[in-house]
């Protein structure tokens, strides 16, 4: 944010100077080129931002954000408009890809209206409340932040609490 704000700064503080020595007759490049940079500059970061996820209020400390959880819609979710959105996903663990003693990777197969989803759930288990007696099989629900997809172009849920049962 500091970055896109100098740059600003930078940018009209450069074009105020620019449009002076233009009115006066005497256009100084090197003021040109600053005025160029600071605008690339601010465009940059500002793009930059647009594209980072903002931090998810019911991710605080304290807060039990359970109940602020939206149902999870894969078909929304698969097409990309709920990354960074706090979901509950109810299902069945369909296979355990990776489970250490720091983190757990799984696929997560749920019911949703007539059709099938199924969700990467990627978890560590120092955040948060995470069921670490989790087996192919259970029914688990996850509560977590819609996240951007994996190499095979699976949504992913960066979960947060993940509980047996329901």
């Amino acid at each position: 944010m500091g970055l896109f704000v100098v740059s600003v700064i930078g940018f009209i503080v450069c074009g105020i100077i620019l449009l002076i020595k233009a009115i006066r007759k005497k256009p100084k490049k090197v003021i040109g080129v600053l005025t160029g940079v600071f605008f690339v500059v601010a465009l940059a970061t500002m793009i930059w931002a647009m594209n980072t996820p903002a931090v998810d209020p019911t991710q605080m400390i304290g807060e039990d954000p359970r109940p602020k959880a939206v149902e999870a819609d894969f078909v929304k979710i698969n097409a990309g408009e709920w990354e960074g959105k706090f979901v509950k996903a109810v299902g069945e663990v369909s296979l355990i890809e990776l489970k250490t003693d720091q983190i757990i990777i799984f696929d997560l197969t749920t019911q949703e209206g007539d059709g099938y989803g199924v969700y990467s759930v990627e978890a560590a288990f120092n955040v948060g409340e995470i069921e670490r007696d989790i087996a192919e099989g259970d029914r688990v629900v996850v509560y977590g932040t819609v996240e951007k997809p994996n190499d095979l172009m699976m949504p992913v849920i960066g979960a947060s609490i993940i509980e047996k049962g329901e």
